[in-house]
């Protein structure tokens, strides 16, 4: 860890976070690494047909000079959230992070934890780390999160290998690793967004899904509103969803992605570019038997097939309800179907769930008064819960 706060100038801004991680394009350097085989994206200009837009991993750290990095840390916090720019950056591994003020929070509501510090790379991905010295057996102390922007940038290798070196330079030893979510995508330049959403429109598509969302958005020239067009549509909500949309329409309004699409995807200047892209979660990947990151990379083209072929596929034409499986498939959604073994491979590996934990006697007994307590207070009395010697027994007081 370095020993001191890269220190600036100047007056702070709101959109420093944003500012601090436009970097400069980084090829992916190559080289040996624990998290298996992770080409991707190549750094040169050309034509890749798609990749992991999103990824993000729970990690389970073990903290060796846990005191010391509390304190480097806090005093960043602090800075950030006072707005004091200079102390808020800070230099980890050869490389500036900034410093975001307050905590970040995940889970649900019921089931929700806090993790005290976000550190934003140079590169744009995010680290999160609790406020925990040691490993926790089942709840991940630190999240990494890599978003479209610097997984065009660096690419997923590089990611992996800057995360790796970050942690190695605060001294948190690496334990293991849990996929939370990632989106694979592909990337077509020869397909336009019309036909796909006009089939949508007639309902000719076959899916587990049951929510759906279309998209339009208004043309204009020289502030004259000339009319509307489709933009896209999604399929799905919760651990598994589909988006379908016209790729090059959004760039047009951010040009450092416009430039990466050019150069890390379409390979040229395109006319025409949809993304076909699915949001997959943690309770979905455990039941496709994806547990970490290594376990996606050897199972990734048969996820991808099931996504396209299973779970999801547009027609060409109208679908017999009693007989789904004889619809033909879309011209277009063949192409998308053809796309993802491109760069996701053939598909290999077994896709049956991950096995559950084992039932803890001893947790369900801990949970046991305050359950107790609660179902017969919203029947009508009172219940009061006492622990006795070292094992959880309860003692109930009924008021009428």
């Amino acid at each position: 860890m370095a020993d001191s706060i890269l220190g600036a100038s100047g007056a702070s801004s709101p959109d420093r976070a944003s500012q601090h991680a436009a970097a400069s394009v980084r090829e992916a350097q190559v080289g040996d690494a624990s998290w298996g085989d992770l080409s991707n994206t190549p750094p040169s200009i050309t034509k890749c047909l798609g990749g992991e837009d999103w990824l993000e991993l729970g990690l389970y750290l073990q903290h060796t000079n846990f005191d010391q990095v509390k304190k480097w840390l806090d005093a960043a916090r602090d800075a950030a959230e006072s707005n004091q720019r200079g102390p808020d950056e800070l230099e980890i591994a050869g490389r500036k992070f900034l410093m975001l003020a307050g905590s970040a929070t995940a889970g649900t509501k019921e089931k929700h934890v806090a993790y005290r510090w976000r550190l934003r790379s140079e590169d744009g991905w995010t680290l999160l780390l609790m406020n925990r010295a040691d490993v926790h057996k089942t709840l991940p102390t630190g999240i990494a999160r890599a978003s479209s922007l610097p997984l065009l940038r660096i690419g997923p290798k590089a990611f992996l290998e800057q995360l790796r070196e970050t942690l190695d330079d605060l001294g948190i030893d690496f334990q293991r690793d849990k996929l939370s979510r990632v989106d694979p995508c592909v990337d077509l330049t020869d397909v336009s967004i019309e036909p796909l959403y006009h089939a949508f429109m007639r309902g000719h598509y076959v899916t587990r899904a049951r929510y759906s969302t279309e998209y339009i958005v208004d043309e204009s020239i020289e502030g004259y509103r000339m009319g509307r067009r489709p933009s896209g549509f999604d399929l799905g909500k919760g651990d598994v969803r589909l988006r379908v949309y016209d790729k090059l329409l959004k760039c047009m309004s951010d040009f450092e992605m416009l430039l990466l699409m050019q150069t890390r995807r379409w390979g040229d200047i395109a006319t025409n570019a949809i993304r076909v892209e699915f949001e997959i979660r943690r309770e979905k990947l455990k039941a496709l038997g994806v547990d970490s990151i290594n376990d996606w990379w050897d199972k990734r083209g048969s996820i991808t097939q099931y996504l396209t072929h299973d779970w999801c596929r547009v027609t060409d034409g109208e679908v017999d309800s009693r007989h789904a499986d004889r619809a033909l498939f879309h011209p277009d959604w063949v192409k998308v179907q053809e796309a993802f073994p491109v760069w996701a491979g053939e598909p290999l590996g077994d896709l049956s769930p991950l096995s559950r934990l084992p039932i803890q006697q001893t947790n369900c007994c801990n949970k046991s008064p305050g359950r107790l307590c609660h179902i017969t207070r919203e029947s009508g009395p009172t219940l009061t819960a006492t622990r006795h010697s070292s094992r959880s027994r309860f003692a109930i007081c009924s008021t009428y």
